[in-house]
């Protein structure tokens, strides 16, 4: 007679073990460079929403052949965190309307000496129909996580001229902004 042995197949609890903490110190290194990316990303997302607004008041004050502001919801001048609009200052309603943000991400903003024709308040930027500025002055914009142990951090700078430049900045030092408080 002839006898049959069955193959056995599968893992062995020993070999499971192993895998599954090779898994999990993987993971540990991982993580800490997972969670900076998603912030990373986070941040640059808000910035370019911001950038783009600015680019599409820009562009229908333009158009339009009028004033048209970036006014922030709550009209603080220097932080953003509750999102903002754009709109025709002398009414007719909002052309774009964003929601504040994730509270976990600041934007703030040094509007230094946004003049007062035709209506820049305070929290605002308004662009004329040539597409500068109202006012002499470069508005800056910084979107950051409000972590102080979080690095990434976009700058966009509005020049009088009209020109909005974005970048991201590689020093953690600029609680002069808000950001990292």
């Amino acid at each position: 007679m002839v006898k049959v042995y069955a193959v056995a197949r599968g893992f062995s609890l020993v070999e499971l073990l192993v895998t599954i903490a090779i898994v999990a110190i993987l993971a540990a290194i991982a993580l800490p460079n997972f969670r900076s990316t998603i912030s990373s990303t986070q941040v640059n997302s808000l910035a370019t929403m911001l950038y783009r607004d600015l680019k599409l008041a820009q562009a229908e004050a333009i158009r339009r052949g009028k004033p048209i502001g970036v006014y922030a919801n709550g009209g603080t001048a220097s932080d953003w965190s509750g999102g903002w609009y754009v709109a025709d200052p002398s009414g007719g309603g909002a052309i774009v309307n964003r929601d504040a943000p994730d509270p976990r991400y600041l934007v703030s903003a040094n509007l230094a000496g946004s003049g007062t024709p035709p209506s820049a308040a305070a929290g605002s930027v308004v662009f004329q129909p040539m597409g500068n500025l109202v006012g002499a002055a470069t508005q800056t914009f910084t979107a950051c996580e409000r972590s102080s142990s979080s690095s990434a951090r976009q700058q966009i700078l509005v020049r009088s001229s009209g020109g909005v430049l974005a970048f991201a900045l590689q020093n953690a030092a600029t609680s002069a902004t808000g950001c990292g408080s």
